[in-house]
């Protein structure tokens, strides 16, 4: 009986050491070619000169901005270790251009926290994929360079001012 538990007990060992990670088979079936090398800089300039080149009627009224264009981005940025939950509006933002892309409700129940990172001296608070979020912590420390694999949803006026959301569906370490 020992012997069979034994026996048993080393070959889950085995089953369980042969098994890649689930972070590691996502990898090998991420799309990295899609992702094109841009700054958040870059995108939000981008959309606020839209925004800028409207009449002022259009200016006033408009509320929120949904990208049917994710804008795939590979964002070499500094990880500060810091997460929150998302925030109510952004968090309503997140949820109202999947409903409006026709993107399944679990999908945008990946995203409820977002973590803070830094481009120059820019923060920027991005909702990351829960499932990931373990890995940044695992992989990185504070101050540590990242380069994040981002889509663009747009952007929500929150309090009269412009909040830009990416999210962040996978990370590598730069090194």
């Amino acid at each position: 009986m020992k012997r069979q538990l034994f026996l048993s007990a080393a070959a889950l060992a085995l089953l369980l050491l042969s098994l890649p990670t689930a972070r590691a088979q996502q990898q090998e079936r991420f799309p990295w070619e899609e992702y094109m090398a841009r700054t958040f800089g870059e995108i939000i300039r981008r959309n606020v000169e839209t925004i800028e080149g409207r009449d002022a009627a259009y200016r006033e009224k408009i509320g929120m901005i949904f990208s049917g264009d994710l804008m795939h981005s590979q964002m070499r940025v500094t990880y500060t270790g810091a997460t929150r939950k998302i925030p109510a509006g952004r968090k309503e933002h997140l949820d109202a251009w999947a409903k409006s892309l026709g993107i399944k409700p679990e999908v945008v129940a990946l995203f409820e926290s977002e973590m803070l990172f830094l481009e120059c001296s820019n923060e920027h608070w991005v909702p990351v994929q829960k499932q990931v979020i373990p890995h940044f912590e695992k992989e990185l420390k504070k101050n540590d360079m990242v380069t994040l694999f981002t889509a663009f949803t747009g952007g929500r006026k929150i309090d009269g001012a412009w909040h830009w959301v990416f999210i962040v569906n996978e990370f590598q370490a730069y090194r």
